[in-house]
């Protein structure tokens, strides 16, 4: 992979549209295979999760909880886009802290791209800029 956007949409964005397309289509309840397969997670975490929040089945409401809980990386990018407030205009900090990515080179992405903010569109241009993260 050359770039994190190279990453970002061979690792992330098919994860992000399986999602998407089962949440518009499948009406709920979920099943806790369904769901921990989209996720990414075992069984059994998602097992727990639904133990710790009380949870008897899983709803659109309910499968959020649990992605927002998960451990797995598309959940972790989930969780820490929520802790930010889900901003309609991004800083270098907030790319950095949602997809993991080392701050200074989110930092010289942004200079070559002669912005300080993203909007949900110039993330890809950016990612096109940033090398491929390594964990």
């Amino acid at each position: 992979m050359k770039t994190y956007l190279d990453q970002y949409q061979q690792q992330i964005e098919p994860k992000l549209h399986a999602i998407d397309l089962f949440i518009k289509t499948n009406p709920p309840p979920y099943s806790v295979s369904q769901t921990a397969q989209l996720l990414h997670l075992s069984e059994q975490e998602v097992e727990k999760i639904m133990q710790e929040e009380n949870f008897d089945s899983i709803c659109q409401h309910t499968f959020f909880t649990i992605m927002q809980k998960g451990s797995s990386p598309i959940c972790q990018i989930f969780a820490r886009e929520l802790k930010c407030g889900t901003p309609r205009v991004y800083s270098v900090e907030h790319i950095s802290y949602i997809y993991n990515l080392n701050i200074f080179d989110v930092i010289d992405a942004a200079k070559k791209m002669g912005v300080s903010t993203f909007t949900t569109s110039m993330t890809k241009h950016l990612f096109q800029l940033i090398p491929p993260h390594q964990p």
